[in-house]
């Protein structure tokens, strides 16, 4: 995996994956198990970086928030990897 560093302020920039995996039907037209395992091998991978756009839900139809959500549950089940600090939001 390649990385890049976005921003310029010494305590705010990241070193993040140049891939980035959009998540647009995640919790949506892609069930939970199979968005788990993507984001288990994105991050085995090396990946660091997650499109969660806000967007989304305009363009599946749903009410919003739904991969954020799914995201939220990954991140805390037992089973998943450790998460790049540089991942994490905040």
């Amino acid at each position: 995996m390649k990385y890049r560093t976005i921003g310029t302020d010494p305590n705010t920039r990241r070193e993040v994956s140049m891939l980035s995996l959009g998540t647009m039907h995640f919790g949506t037209a892609t069930d939970e198990a199979t968005s788990f395992a993507i984001l288990d091998r994105y991050v085995e991978a090396g990946g660091t970086f997650i499109d969660t756009s806000g967007n989304y839900a305009f363009w599946t139809g749903s009410q919003g928030g739904e991969s954020e959500e799914l995201l939220g549950r990954w991140h805390r089940a037992p089973a998943s990897p450790t998460t790049p600090k540089d991942c994490r939001p905040g």
